[in-house]
């Protein structure tokens, strides 16, 4: 029979998990550094061409404001070879309207402001007039919007990541997640003088088949230790046994160990073994030892069963005795066979020769 589940949780302390397409969530991630703007081209609003008063007075009912407002920037003063004019007044840039270029502001004629030089390399008298010609125009920026083409994100602004959503770390558990789950390891150990201790009173003939069914009458009532124990990463608890420790792993599945065991101490070395009761039956089927199920069995012989009829051997058994009975259908066998590891001790169970359950028979030849 399989080992028994038990209530223990692997003591690594995590969660077995393997990340799927749940765990993860698409998202779209701006990696851009540039702010999205309109762009901005200068324009004629952007300059100032007004003069600017320096008189520092506003226009109100007592003044009003006239040449003495504006400062004279020709160096001349005005004598019978100069008077001073438009020209002569003080054009540097000053910001007026102080804003910039956005959705609650657009630029008008009053927010150019010009430098007004003259290019002619002469100075006003009365052979020269300063005219058009004279004056160089040159504009500064006062809308205080740098020029640009301005950006819009698109495809190239962004990036597109999953996004760890479980909260959970990928693990798988292995043994080494459950040592710490072990009982007493000192528990119900034993050494070979211990079990061989069990076979003094067995007495062995010349007929190997006798003498497996004798050692296995001697193993019947041994369970697998309660206290000594561990839990694999499947938490699975298994049990300390005498059979794992004389096979090398005291918790190792020990249904076919138990057999192999008797097989040892009856001085039967010459039939193929396996701990597996699977492989066994492979090797076994290849020496042509395997029997058919339809042909009687006799005691000695080793059963293997296929308990849920699946076509894959689950358990292996030595046959003690067969007898007939009379069944519900008429004349009837009944095979009872001495197993390990049934419900964690070594006992007997019973089954009809007719069983499905009961797939091949090993029969143990004679060393004569």
């Amino acid at each position: 029979m399989p080992a028994t589940t038990t209530e223990y949780a692997p003591a690594c302390g995590f969660e077995e998990h393997v990340h799927t397409e749940e765990c993860y969530v698409t998202e779209t991630r701006l990696i851009c550094p540039l702010e999205e703007t309109a762009g901005h081209i200068h324009t004629e609003e952007c300059f100032l061409s007004e003069p600017a008063y320096i008189c520092g007075l506003d226009e109100d009912l007592e003044h009003v404001h006239g040449e003495a407002c504006y400062e004279h920037i020709c160096g001349l003063e005005e004598t019978e070879g100069h008077t001073h004019g438009e020209t002569c007044l003080d054009p540097e840039p000053k910001p007026v309207c102080g804003l910039a270029v956005g959705p609650d502001h657009e630029h008008s004629a009053d927010c150019i402001e010009w430098e007004e030089t003259f290019v002619c390399g002469l100075d006003e008298d009365p052979e020269h007039v300063h005219t058009e010609e004279c004056v160089e125009r040159i504009p500064h920026f006062i809308c205080e919007v740098p020029a640009g083409i301005g950006h819009v994100h698109n495809e190239y602004c962004y990036e597109t990541v999953q996004v760890l959503i479980c909260g959970k770390e990928e693990h798988t558990h292995t043994d080494e997640c459950c040592h710490k789950l072990t009982g007493d390891p000192h528990a119900d150990v034993e050494i070979s003088l211990d079990w061989e201790s069990t076979l003094i009173n067995t007495e062995l003939t010349g007929v190997w088949s006798d003498n497996l069914v004798a050692v296995a009458n001697s193993q019947k009532g041994y369970r697998e230790s309660e206290l000594n124990f561990i839990t694999d990463a499947y938490n699975v608890k298994r049990g300390y046994t005498r059979y794992g420790e004389w096979y090398g792993n005291p918790y190792e599945d020990w249904n076919g160990l138990f057999v192999m065991f008797c097989l040892h101490y009856a001085n039967i070395h010459n039939v193929p073994v396996d701990s597996s009761p699977a492989w066994w039956t492979t090797a076994a089927a290849d020496e042509g030892l395997l029997r058919d199920p339809e042909e009687l069995p006799l005691p000695g012989d080793i059963a293997f069963c296929d308990d849920d009829t699946d076509g894959l051997i689950d358990r292996v058994g030595i046959v003690r005795e067969v007898m007939a009975i009379e069944g519900e259908e008429g004349p009837d066998t009944e095979v009872r066979l001495i197993m390990g590891q049934r419900q964690q001790g070594v006992g007997e169970e019973i089954l009809r020769d007719t069983s499905p359950r009961i797939w091949r028979f090993l029969r143990i030849p004679n060393p004569f």
